[in-house]
C-alpha cells in the first residue's frame, strides 16, 4: 500500500511538472509580434514592406563581426519545400566608413511567387558596372542592443544566371532595425 502511494506521488509530480515546463510548438498569438528589422522600398517602382511574420520572423544578428539582417514579407511561407513570398538579406561587413555599398555589402532577394526570381549582390562585383548598391545610414552601432538606420538605398541588379525575373530596381529603401542574438 504504502509503495502504490509513492507511485502515484510520482506520476502526479512528472505530470504538474510536464504542465509546468511543457514545450508546445504552436504559435502565441497573445504576444504582438515585433520584428527587429524592416525593409521597405520600391521594388521595381511597386511598394512593398518586409515585415515578417508569427512563422518566419524578420531578425538582426550580430555574427563576429557582420550585421546579418533578415526580411521576410508579411505572408512568407512554406510548405512542402515550397517558398511562397519575399526573402531579403544583407549582410553588412566591418568598414571603416558607414557608407555601405557593393564593396562591404552582401545582398540577395529571392522572390518566390509563381516563378523564382533570385538576385545576388557579391562583395566588391566588378564584372558588371550596372550592379549597384548605394546608402546612406542615419544610425548604425555595430554591438549587441544597437540600431541600425539605412536610407536612400539604391540596389540595381541583374537576375542570378539559371532563374527568371526582370532587372531589378530598388529606390527610396530604407532599413530600420535593432540588433539581436541569433
Amino acid at each position: 500500500m504504502h509503495y502504490n502511494i509513492r507511485i502515484r506521488r510520482f506520476f502526479i509530480v512528472v505530470i504538474a511538472m510536464q504542465s509546468a515546463f511543457r514545450c508546445d510548438n504552436a504559435l502565441r498569438t497573445d504576444i504582438p509580434y515585433v520584428p527587429q528589422a524592416t525593409f521597405a522600398g520600391y521594388f521595381n517602382g511597386d511598394y512593398d514592406s518586409l515585415t515578417g511574420n508569427r512563422s518566419w520572423p524578420n531578425r538582426c544578428e550580430l555574427i563576429g563581426d557582420t550585421v546579418r539582417i533578415c526580411c521576410y514579407s508579411s505572408f512568407f511561407s512554406e510548405s512542402n519545400r515550397i517558398r511562397h513570398g519575399d526573402l531579403l538579406r544583407i549582410d553588412l561587413l566591418p568598414d571603416s566608413s558607414y557608407n555601405f555599398s557593393k564593396r562591404n555589402v552582401l545582398f540577395h532577394l529571392a522572390r518566390y511567387y509563381e516563378r523564382n526570381e533570385s538576385y545576388t549582390i557579391n562583395l566588391g562585383d566588378t564584372i558588371d558596372n550596372t550592379i549597384r548598391f548605394e546608402s546612406q545610414t542615419t544610425a548604425f552601432s555595430r554591438r549587441m542592443g544597437g540600431d541600425i538606420e539605412i536610407r536612400e538605398i539604391y540596389v540595381s541588379t541583374p537576375p542570378v544566371s539559371g532563374t527568371v525575373g526582370a532587372y531589378l530596381t530598388i529606390t527610396k529603401g530604407r532599413l530600420l532595425g535593432r540588433i539581436g542574438g541569433p
